[in-house]
């Protein structure tokens, strides 16, 4: 039986050892999109007999759309992963269009699905409130998601040390970071800012020049994508994480930032905040002042940054290999059992 994807992740890691599992992917630009849905339909038509559940992620990704109905068309269990396609900031992008496909197509497409797989509560009411209400079968699953624990020698410095750790870009908003590190400074803490990612390079070239025009340029150590040990190393070495993110619909690194010992700081659109135990809850911020505030608390108090042993445990369900994990395992086993039935 072969599990079909998309798009690449770390389902083979959690589906049942005996799954073959396809990835395809569509290369950069129109033209790469084009091919890559070609080499989809393909391998969906000929393969349709061996093909027990396919899976797509992202709403309005071409793939899902033109591979996704055919797919139902051959009777093929589909599930759909939203994957942060519907979150306000990705839907100013074409909105028009985007919202033209949903009218023709998309509510009977999804109504269609086996399976509509949100990773929180607030990205299925995202999908509900763009108009999809009736008819969806959904299931409300977290990313399964690798702990990332690696022990560390790191030895902090005297000053407050504060972590960004994502991909770059505007709606993650390091510039409120900037500013609120420079302010912060200004008023007599010791701060050591880290941004640890890559993304938009123009977006990067304003955060280069906007940390020197405010005069800690010196203070931000840009040290690009990190990941493993070095990624562990970055948390361990932390007294403050920070995710000021305008939306984001789970959030991974900040599950990989508890599991290190850090207790998030997050802006209210960080969707996975709702779902975090209660010995595990996040600052909340939504402004400058907010954040100053923070750091000015946790300079005095460090413990305030940081989580108890326990706090891993508390998050077992969101964890790889746990709970979060099996849940998925069973609901893709669910669904196979269904098609091997009718093959019966």
């Amino acid at each position: 039986m072969i599990l079909g994807l998309d798009f690449g992740g770390k389902i083979t890691s959690y589906v049942s050892p005996d799954l073959v599992v396809k990835r395809v992917t569509a290369r950069p630009g129109k033209l790469g999109k084009f091919l890559g849905m070609v080499k989809l339909v393909s391998w969906v038509i000929f393969n349709r007999h061996r093909i027990g559940v396919i899976e797509f992620h992202n709403v309005f990704n071409p793939l899902f759309l033109v591979g996704g109905a055919i797919s139902i068309l051959l009777s093929i269990p589909v599930v759909l992963n939203p994957h942060n396609s519907l979150d306000e900031w990705d839907l100013r992008k074409r909105y028009w269009l985007k919202r033209l496909i949903g009218y023709l197509h998309l509510g009977s497409l999804l109504s269609s699905c086996a399976l509509v797989r949100c990773a929180t509560r607030r990205e299925q009411q995202r999908l509900v409130s763009f108009g999809y209400k009736t008819r969806i079968t959904w299931a409300l699953l977290p990313i399964a998601v690798e702990s990332g624990v690696h022990t560390s020698q790191m030895v902090k410095g005297p000053g407050l040390r504060v972590l960004f750790c994502s991909r770059i870009d505007r709606k993650k908003r390091v510039d409120l970071i900037l500013r609120a590190v420079s302010i912060t400074i200004q008023r007599g803490t010791r701060v050591e800012l880290t941004v640890a990612g890559t993304g938009d390079t123009d977006y990067m070239a304003e955060m280069f020049k906007l940390a020197d025009n405010l005069g800690i340029g010196t203070l931000v150590q840009w040290v690009g994508f990190v990941s493993g040990v070095e990624k562990s190393k970055q948390f361990q070495c932390a007294d403050v994480f920070i995710l000021p993110s305008l939306y984001e619909n789970f959030g991974i690194v900040v599950i990989e930032a508890i599991c290190n010992g850090l207790r998030p700081v997050l802006t209210p659109n960080v969707f996975i905040a709702d779902h975090l135990p209660v010995d595990c809850r996040a600052l909340i911020i939504s402004d400058v002042e907010g954040l100053v505030k923070v750091l000015e608390d946790v300079n005095l108090d460090r413990a305030l940054g940081r989580l108890p042993p326990s706090a891993t445990e508390s998050v077992r369900d969101l964890l790889f290999g746990g709970a979060g994990a099996e849940r998925i395992l069973g609901l893709y086993d669910g669904l196979l059992d269904e098609v091997q039935k009718e093959t019966i």
